[in-house]
Parts: structure tokens; sequence; C-alpha cells
């Protein structure tokens, strides 16, 4: 479906972690600041310590998208 953000991580904290930076990423964020944040929520989880990132989406199911992707499989 066009418009549709999927994620397919080993964990549903790690899907959470991935749907909320890209959503921050489209709207705020440069790719390099993602990548890191990313990175180090990791790591925080690691730690035993998992950020709110990672615990629920933050952001409203019925935001619109200024770029679609296209599924590759």
């Amino acid at each position: 479906m066009e418009g549709t953000l999927v994620a397919r991580c080993d964990t549903q904290e790690n899907n959470f972690l991935a749907l909320n930076l890209v959503y921050d990423f489209t709207k705020k964020k440069i790719l390099e600041e993602a990548r890191k944040a990313y990175s180090d929520k990791i790591k925080q989880a690691m730690s035993r310590n998992k950020p709110e990132y990672m615990m629920k989406r933050m952001f409203a199911a019925d935001i619109s998208v200024a770029h679609s992707d296209m599924n590759t499989i």
C-alpha cells in the first residue's frame, strides 16, 4: 500500500525504534543523526535501560509521508 511504513527487526522494541527514527528523520533529522540515534538507543537497551523510543510508537498513525518507497519483495 502506498505510504505504508514497515519495519521487520529481530524484536518489537527494535521495530518501534526503527519506525520512530524514520518518522523523526522525515520530519527533522538528518541521516547521520538518525544513524547515531539508532546506535545510541540500541546500546542503551543493551545495558538493560530501554528508551521510550523502543516501547511504543511515538507518532500518530495517520501521518502523511512526503516520500514513498517501493516494496522490493
